[in-house]
């Protein structure tokens, strides 16, 4: 029964099915738990990123924020600049106005305005108010923002929540978190986008998100942009014909007189000068005379000066400096003074003579000196004789306490003798043989020669001497021949004086080392040097160079170094001004201190300028101006007093006279002359006989055309994520 029912297959599928079942219900289940498990896997995932890009959110947020404080940063920086540059040319023309030793950066020699001088200033300004801006601005600005929570939802659908946001500043305490600002000083800080020269500020971000806390920290760097706005350089240029009034600071048909002891003009000066008809004091030459009215004066020259009369110091304690080169009749410092001195760095071209006459006085020529007269037989008129004389009675003395030289003349170039000194006898002159004289060595004529020298000596030095009556004196004037007339010429009593001393030592004065000579290159006479008698000096080729420099004189001083000048001259002032109409300032014209004045009567222009009381307040000739600019023409006299900064040119028929002791500035100002010229149709029309067209700068100007420049941000500002947990 048992074995029956083992052997029968009745209920074996009811199994089969149990087992199947079985097995697809463990199945079912295990997908079951595979997909519930894979589900709540992507859920966690998803909500680890929405952590992340919540918390990253805010961060771009703050990204944000940072661009809108750059983008005012960029608006202020370029309307600073705007601000900044307008008008800063002209105020540089004004500090060079008010201070002539300024010199500017931002303009060229010619006033043009220097771009790329220009360029980096608009730089240092845009960095200056950028860095500014970012450094006040963006950390508060960040700050507020976190404070006020003011970061919004990104999405209510997901998550309520805002991003929890940390600004760390400057005293952070890791290193890596510290803010750093641009610094304070503009000029410290780099041009372009560079690393090492950013503003640098680190914010953290942290969110949520059901349970899931993620946290970002991210670097921002602010670069400074270079600054790109469209500016312009504008200049304005015109033409006017070249006319020789323009050339110098002070030009005069008559003399400059200066009785102040503080005036310095920068620019040449030209006075024709005036020459007395009867000489009896050489007092009474006109030309540049420093020191007048028993005055003294105090001047110094930058610029070459000309006239045809004498360059002198007329009183004690007066100083001459002259810092270029001199073409006048004689300069000398006046007998009957002390403690006088004239200086010159350039050189020296003299008609006549070079003469040191005063007491503990000094004359120094750092250049050469051209006496270029020649003084052979040939030249009979004694004021067309070039010759150094020297009359001080204590050349060459040493003074006891400072040890120093009492009077001296030292020229450092070198020296071309052309002429020789004369004696003033009843007659008339005289000629020495002596290219360099010193007082009371006329005596070597008196006596005749040794008739047996010790040294070897030319035979018709030996013989005896004609002497002839000059009087009061009786000179040595011939050489001694029975049968004719045989005259010593320049050269021959060159000699005799050079033999003289050598027969009667020590009857002559020879200054000692207060004639201090660099190397005399031509002397139609004698000469002493150091203390030491030279002969004569001539050779053709330095002969020559005398011609040379007479030409240049003549075109300097007759012709007022006029290029265009064709005749003979002398060239004076109406032979370039017409003078036929007044030309009086307006009141913006002195308000602006930019004045033109014409003159055409003889009433004296009189310039007064502080520390001096105006008398005459309605008169138009007079001008009550401190400092300002001027091109002034007169027929009459001009009269400068007071404290005095002035620019541009005075022109004057008659004297111009420096007075009082207030400092005074007189300077060429070439570019404001020809502007004022052509801006002024009454006073352009009255120059004539005018040379070669010349362009000229009007106006040269600066300007931004539009303060709106376009930057891309992601040049400006670079994220560095450093800090993902």
């Amino acid at each position: 029964m048992l074995k029956k029912h083992l052997l029968s297959n009745k209920g074996s599928t009811l199994v089969l099915v149990i087992i199947t079942l079985s097995v697809l219900g463990l199945l079912g289940t295990t997908i079951i738990s595979a997909a519930v498990v894979g589900f709540k896997t992507k859920i966690s995932e998803r909500n680890v990123k929405t952590a992340l890009y919540l918390s990253e959110a805010g961060l771009e947020e703050a990204y944000a924020e940072i661009g809108k404080v750059v983008e005012n940063a960029l608006t202020a920086s370029n309307q600073y600049v705007e601000a900044e540059l307008d008008g800063f040319i002209e105020e540089e023309r004004l500090k060079i106005f008010e201070d002539p030793t300024y010199n500017s950066p931002y303009l060229n020699d010619d006033d043009t305005v220097n771009e790329q001088a220009i360029k980096d200033k608009l730089q240092e300004w845009f960095n200056d108010r950028y860095a500014s801006y970012i450094n006040s601005s963006l950390f508060s600005a960040l700050s507020s923002k976190v404070s006020s929570n003011n970061f919004r939802v990104v999405d209510d659908a997901v998550n309520f929540s805002r991003p929890t946001i940390t600004v760390y500043d400057v005293d952070a305490s890791e290193e890596e978190n510290k803010r750093l600002p641009f610094p304070v000083d503009a000029s410290a800080l780099f041009i372009g986008n560079r690393t090492n020269d950013r503003y640098k500020i680190t914010l953290n971000s942290t969110f949520n998100h059901k349970g899931v806390l993620k946290e970002l920290k991210v670097r921002f760097e602010i670069a400074i942009p270079d600054y790109n706005a469209p500016y312009y350089v504008k200049r304005e240029w015109a033409e006017l014909e070249e006319n020789v009034l323009w050339t110098k600071a002070i030009t005069t048909d008559k003399d400059l007189f200066v009785k102040s002891t503080n005036t310095t003009i920068n620019g040449d000066v030209f006075a024709y000068g005036t020459r007395p008809s009867i000489v009896t004091d050489t007092r009474s030459y006109g030309g540049i005379v420093v020191g007048h009215d028993s005055m003294p004066g105090n001047i110094t020259i930058h610029g070459d000066i000309a006239t045809n009369s004498y360059v002198h110091t007329n009183t004690s304690n007066s100083q001459l400096i002259i810092q270029g080169n001199v073409f006048c009749d004689s300069l000398l410092i006046e007998e009957d003074t002390d403690n006088s001195r004239i200086s010159i760095t350039g050189s020296v071209h003299t008609r006549d003579d070079l003469e040191l006459n005063g007491r503990l006085s000094h004359i120094n020529i750092a250049g050469n000196y051209y006496g270029f007269s020649d003084g052979s037989a040939y030249a009979r008129s004694h004021d067309n004789s070039s010759s150094i004389i020297i009359n001080s009675p204590d050349i060459g003395e040493v003074d006891s306490v400072t040890g120093n030289l009492k009077s001296m003349l030292k020229i450092t170039g070198d020296a071309y003798l052309g002429g020789t000194a004369y004696i003033p006898v009843e007659s008339g002159y005289y000629q020495t043989g002596e290219s360099v004289s010193v007082k009371g060595n006329y005596r070597a004529y008196f006596d005749p020669l040794n008739p047996s020298p010790s040294g070897e000596r030319p035979e018709e030095f030996k013989s005896p001497f004609e002497f002839k009556s000059f009087p009061p004196l009786y000179l040595v004037n011939e050489f001694y021949s029975p049968d004719t007339e045989k005259p010593l010429l320049a050269k021959d009593k060159g000699q005799y004086f050079q033999y003289f001393n050598e027969d009667f030592p020590g009857q002559l004065t020879l200054g000692g080392n207060g004639i201090d000579i660099g190397g005399v290159r031509f002397s139609t006479g004698a000469y002493i040097n150091n203390g030491e008698i030279f002969p004569s000096h001539q050779l053709i080729e330095d002969f020559l160079i005398l011609g040379q420099k007479h030409d240049l004189f003549k075109n300097q001083v007759d012709k007022m170094n006029d290029p265009t000048e064709r005749g003979s001259g002398p060239v004076h002032i109406n032979h370039r001004f017409k003078f036929e109409t007044d030309v009086l300032p307006s009141q913006e014209d002195k308000d602006r201190k930019e004045i033109a004045l014409v003159n055409t009567g003889s009433q004296p222009i009189r310039i007064l300028g502080d520390g001096v009381i105006n008398h005459s307040p309605s008169d138009p000739y007079t001008l009550q101006l401190s400092k300002f600019k001027g091109v002034i023409l007169t027929k009459g006299d001009v009269h400068i007093s007071g404290e005095v900064d002035f620019w541009g040119t005075i022109i004057a028929e008659g004297d111009i006279y420096i007075e009082d002791n207030h400092r005074k500035s007189l300077n060429y100002d070439e570019a404001f002359i020809r502007r004022k010229v052509y801006e002024t149709p009454a006073l352009k029309e009255q120059f004539k006989k005018n040379g070669a067209p010349v362009k000229f700068l009007v106006e040269s100007t600066a300007g931004v055309d539009d303060v709106n420049s376009y930057i891309k941000y992601e040049n400006i500002i670079r994220t560095y994520w450093y800090k993902i947990r």
